[in-house]
């Protein structure tokens, strides 16, 4: 159950990061030459992920309908991880249960 906390937690810190690129983008739209932040996302070995960060080399426009894509990624992969987390608890609660 520590693997699905570890993966789910990972999840979080991904969206997260989705989020803050995304938010930051729309936040700076209107400034002159400025470099989109895009999220980069990539499996971990033994589950999870990890996303970083990167500056686009060239300025250019902020694209509102990617955003909105983007923060809805985010907002799905946050639901999703925080729905692991709980039912990990769920399943360690219930196995506690049980050997008791």
């Amino acid at each position: 159950m520590d693997d699905a906390l570890t993966i789910a937690s990972s999840g979080l810190r991904s969206a997260q990061v989705r989020m803050r690129n995304s938010a930051h983008n729309v936040a700076n739209m209107v400034t002159e030459d400025f470099h989109n932040h895009r999220t980069v996302q990539s499996t971990r070995a033994g589950g999870g992920s990890v996303a970083t960060t990167q500056v686009d080399a060239n300025p250019r426009e902020v694209s509102l309908i990617h955003e909105v894509v983007e923060q809805s990624r985010a907002k799905v992969q946050f639901q999703a991880s925080a729905r692991i987390i709980s039912t990990a608890a769920d399943m360690k609660g219930t196995l506690i249960d049980a050997l008791a």
